[in-house]
């Protein structure tokens, strides 16, 4: 709404543009700032979940063995994200967002249905009564 307006009176005073370019800046401003906040999250609760899910379902003998076999798809995905991203675009041009979007769904349905396992290491199962 702002910006109309500064587009309707820069037709009469040109100085306007100003406003409208430290609008839009302080908008971009805001969108950096929650983009950062949310990478920042996610990195935090991966190192977090990284740990307590291992410990979740593996043994302390095997924990080294599953905790990498759990980091190589996230290692694989990090080497090969950017390649295989400029790749999808390349060849679907505006698919590329519904291509994400489906594998950010997908993602998302593995770890729902990983929320309905009970945990298999003996310290975290519940006596029966």
């Amino acid at each position: 709404m702002l910006l109309l307006l500064a587009e309707f009176l820069q037709q009469y005073y040109s100085g306007f543009a100003v406003f409208q370019y430290l609008t839009l800046r302080g908008i971009l401003g805001v969108l950096t700032a929650l983009a950062m906040a949310l990478f920042g999250m996610g990195h935090g609760v991966l190192t977090v979940t990284l740990g307590f899910v291992t410990n979740l379902y593996f043994r302390a003998e095997i924990y080294g063995r599953a905790k990498g076999w759990i980091s190589l798809p996230r290692s694989l995905g990090l080497a090969m994200g950017p390649l295989t991203g400029g790749f999808i675009f390349a060849q679907f041009g505006n698919g590329f967002l519904i291509i994400v979007t489906g594998c950010f769904l997908l993602a998302c349905l593995s770890i729902w249905a990983l929320l309905f396992q009970p945990p298999t290491n003996q310290i975290h199962i519940k006596p029966q009564d």
